[in-house]
């Protein structure tokens, strides 16, 4: 439920992982932009469809990813948009080198220990 007001349980969760728990890869950020796969709110009815995606929801992705030094890949392992997931990765492919990171679980779902681990994504430029 969060928008650029509101900080739901996800992005509070996030928030204090990078700014509060001192993890080595996160010790210089001082900016966190948070970008969800889909501009609309998950309801019981979401079928992550093309309508679901939102018509700038890609120009704010990709605009969040070239202003970032670090990427963290955080929609969870259980996550059924695959081919969200992969127009997202492809993006990533085509930008400047970054340090990727993903997440073990949903940042709703999340506990700090071992939350963070080197992104799965293999690129070669990476």
């Amino acid at each position: 439920m969060a928008d650029e007001d509101i900080a739901d349980k996800s992005v509070q969760f996030l928030e204090k992982l990078i700014f509060e728990k001192e993890l080595p890869e996160f010790r210089e950020v001082s900016q966190c932009i948070i970008v969800n796969q889909f501009a609309r709110i998950q309801t019981r009815d979401f079928k992550g469809k093309q309508e679901d995606i939102g018509k700038q929801n890609d120009f704010y992705l990709e605009r969040a990813i070239l202003d970032a030094d670090i990427v963290l890949l955080a929609w969870g392992k259980r996550n059924p948009y695959t081919e969200r997931q992969e127009v997202i990765l492809n993006l990533l492919k085509t930008l400047e080198k970054k340090l990727i990171l993903e997440s073990k679980k949903h940042p709703s779902r999340g506990s700090y220990k071992d939350f963070i681990m080197p992104a799965l994504f293999k690129n070669p430029s990476f």
